[in-house]
């Protein structure tokens, strides 16, 4: 990835709004008392089929969707999903258009930036789902 390149591109947007739409949390077992290290944590990051980036009237539409789930022993302990609104004003629309139609420019931002932006928020949902649950808290991990 071009980082000159594309940080042109990040500075003709700017971000509105991150609102979580949905969040969904399940407990199916409990956690045993054991180190973290014996958890398996397995997550994604997907956006929806239909039409992950909608832009109207210089506003970038996007909804990713999280799922998270916490695994001891290969049984399913917690389950979580979180669903967001994120809205991303077009500050510079001729230099929006141009980097946009770059397909390198288009998949790094979808797939690293937006989950760099909402990882730190998405971690503290899980946390808050498991207090919320009366299990105890477990930190996913940081995304590099």
């Amino acid at each position: 990835m071009d980082k000159e390149l594309f940080a042109k591109f990040i500075h003709s947007i700017s971000i509105s709004t991150i609102q979580p739409t949905k969040i969904d949390v399940e407990c199916l077992g409990a956690i045993p008392f054991v180190e973290q290290a014996s958890l398996q944590i397995n997550w994604k990051m997907m956006y929806p089929k239909e039409q992950a980036f909608k832009i109207v009237d210089n506003i970038m539409q996007l909804a990713p969707m999280f799922e998270i789930s916490l695994s001891y022993e290969n049984q399913t302990i917690y389950s979580h999903k979180s669903i967001f609104q994120v809205l991303i004003t077009i500050t510079e629309k001729d230099k929006f258009e141009e980097l946009w139609n770059n397909e390198e420019v288009r998949t790094y931002f979808k797939d690293k930036q937006i989950l760099k932006t909402l990882w730190p928020i998405v971690r503290q949902q899980v946390l808050d789902g498991l207090s919320r649950l009366s299990l105890p808290p477990i930190s996913l991990p940081w995304i590099m």
